[in-house]
């Protein structure tokens, strides 16, 4: 499955940004952890699964539910009451993440949500930005979002949770770092042809 979407009501147009976009400063926080190992006994749900195609790769709480879209993929926990729930969707963009960073953070402030800390990470071997919002207009009022950059395409993974939600920062970062591009590793692997 290719993930090639047209961009979902809060993704404009990731290349990261060659002017920083316009938000706060890097305040401190909760370090990004690094993708939990399947026996991790600190992990709420210890157990992992993957989700993989021919085109990318995830970890996820084995107790979660995988949702495959034409233009998307969706994994959510199946909780008791809303007030738990955990949706994340991933977009695959053609657009390079620089316009699409900044293109965001637009639409996140015109929405009303309040843009807190960030963070430059490497997933996957490329530059990613972690943006995490507050004050959402939805009951989940919280959000998560990273960028990925793969040249002049991104990979959007937007995960919302409610304020309530103690464990939900945690397991989102943990999915978000375990994101792997298959198609490019798959192309960089071949690597160029040769002609005769």
């Amino acid at each position: 499955m290719v993930l090639t979407a047209a961009m979902p009501a809060t993704a404009q147009s990731l290349t990261l940004p060659t002017e920083s976009p316009a938000l706060p400063a890097e305040s401190p926080g909760t370090p990004v952890p690094a993708p939990a190992p399947a026996a991790d006994p600190d992990s709420l749900d210890a157990e992992i699964a993957n989700y993989s195609d021919e085109a990318i790769s995830i970890d996820y709480p084995a107790t979660w539910q995988i949702e495959v879209e034409d233009d998307s993929l969706k994994i959510t926990n199946l909780p008791d009451t809303e007030a738990d729930l955990v949706a994340t969707q991933i977009f695959q963009i053609d657009a390079p993440p620089g316009p699409l960073v900044n293109a965001n953070i637009d639409s996140f402030l015109e929405e009303g949500s309040t843009v807190g800390r960030y963070r430059t990470i490497t997933v996957d071997g490329q530059s990613a930005l972690v943006v995490w919002l507050s004050d959402r207009p939805d009951t989940l009022s919280q959000a998560i979002a990273t960028f990925i950059g793969y040249g002049d395409k991104t990979v959007f993974l937007f995960s919302r949770y409610a304020d309530t939600n103690s464990t939900a920062e945690s397991e989102i970062l943990r999915l978000h770092t375990s994101f792997s591009n298959l198609a490019v590793q798959s192309s960089a692997a071949e690597g160029p042809s040769v002609g005769n």
